[in-house]
């Protein structure tokens, strides 16, 4: 008994026990194929039909829908599970050059690959309700907007993302994840959540084209390198980069505005974090990392909630030329290794703003030098301005 798609959509998916669920018959039309349950399908180019339902809620050997020209629709109304615990099965759509459509509600586990790669026509494609795959792979979907889960299944051993907008990405707790791979993506209106991936193949990640993004967690992430966002200009939430001990690299080239602040404490291997263009920070920037040595903030005006590197017994250069110190706010290289230099520039940079009479300033402890010449009457300009100055 054959059922066309309207009619199935709307009683089948509320009664899948109805004895009108097609089990067994293949069912077609002169414009669509119906699959029953349990089948897997290979395909390499046209069938003659522009839309294909498969009605199954599980395939052990999966799906390969490939370099159709014909196709504009794809349907799983019921698809829960392609694969089990001995059986990797797939599920992969690539280079359907005219499909628009990719029905997959779910909840979906797929447990090989998810592929979805090179359909230029797609128009969008929710994978809301994914809850586990082997690898996650959205690339060259032309404009498509591609809709993910709150939270990725931590099944991930790769997940590259071909989208140029996202509403957040979260991807953690992952132990098996080896490559984040985001080439495309250039704004991102929620967060993105790297953090506490612990395989030992996570070490570099590359966002260059993000230019816009909210908040950005990737801490924690035992085995990362190198974090590169060179293109990025504006986070409104934090940045935080802590605890990844073995960063070396730490690129925010182009940022010009971290509303946020930046936390890249407990990098213990992070000698100097490339800030070179960053104006304004709306909370603390926190380098409280053993490792630091030379920090650069050349064009930094302004530091909402202070700057913390205590604690860091390498570091010695500081550079900051334009940093006007919000009243109130606490500058602490308590425990360093500051040049004399360094030490006159922060309270020099103290002194041109008139409005900083509050606050805490600490070069103390640690072997960094005393203040000198002009860095003397700084200190003292400072005091009587109601400035508590801590200094070697």
């Amino acid at each position: 008994m054959a059922l066309d798609f309207n009619e199935w959509q709307g009683v089948l998916r509320q009664h899948e026990n109805s004895p009108y669920y097609p089990d067994f018959a293949v069912r077609w039309t002169s414009k669509s194929l119906n699959f029953p349950e349990r089948i897997g399908f290979f395909n390499v180019g046209d069938l003659g039909v522009d839309s294909i339902d498969f009605l199954q809620r599980s395939s052990l050997s999966g799906f390969n829908i490939t370099n159709t020209t014909l196709l504009k629709v794809l349907r799983f109304p019921y698809l829960r599970s392609v694969g089990d615990a001995t059986h990797a099965g797939a599920l992969v759509i690539t280079g359907n050059t005219g499909l628009l459509e990719i029905d997959l509600p779910g909840p979906l586990t797929v447990q090989g690959a998810l592929t979805i790669t090179g359909n230029t026509a797609l128009l969008a494609l929710d994978l809301t309700n994914l809850l586990g795959a082997g690898s996650l792979t959205t690339t060259g979907n032309g404009a498509a907007v591609i809709t993910l889960p709150a939270n990725l299944p931590n099944t991930l051993t790769t997940f590259s993302f071909g989208g140029a907008t996202s509403s957040g990405i979260s991807l953690h707790d992952d132990p098996v994840l080896v490559a984040f791979l985001a080439t495309a993506l250039t704004t991102l209106t929620g967060p993105l959540n790297i953090f506490n991936n612990t395989a030992a193949g996570l070490t570099t990640i590359t966002l260059g084209a993000l230019a816009n993004a909210t908040s950005i967690n990737a801490s924690g992430d035992t085995h990362l390198t190198t974090l590169t966002i060179s293109s990025l200009l504006h986070a409104t939430g934090l940045i935080d980069v802590h605890n990844d001990v073995a960063l070396t690299t730490l690129s925010l080239d182009g940022l010009l505005h971290a509303d946020g602040g930046i936390n890249a404490s407990g990098d213990t291997l992070l000698t100097t974090p490339t800030l070179v263009a960053l104006l304004d920070a709306g909370g603390l920037l926190d380098f409280n990392s053993s490792g630091l040595v030379t920090l650069t903030l050349t064009p930094l005006v302004t530091a909402s909630l202070g700057i913390d590197a205590h604690a860091c017994a390498a570091f010695t250069t500081l550079t900051m030329s334009n940093f006007l110190p919000t009243n109130g706010t606490t500058i602490n290289f308590n425990g360093c290794a500051l040049t004399a230099v360094s030490v006159n520039k922060i309270l020099a940079r103290a002194v041109a703003n008139a409005a900083y009479i509050s606050g805490t300033i600490n070069t103390a402890g640690g072997t960094s030098s005393a203040p000198t010449g002009q860095g003397i009457t700084d200190k003292a300009t400072l005091i009587a301005r109601g400035v508590t100055v801590l200094t070697n």
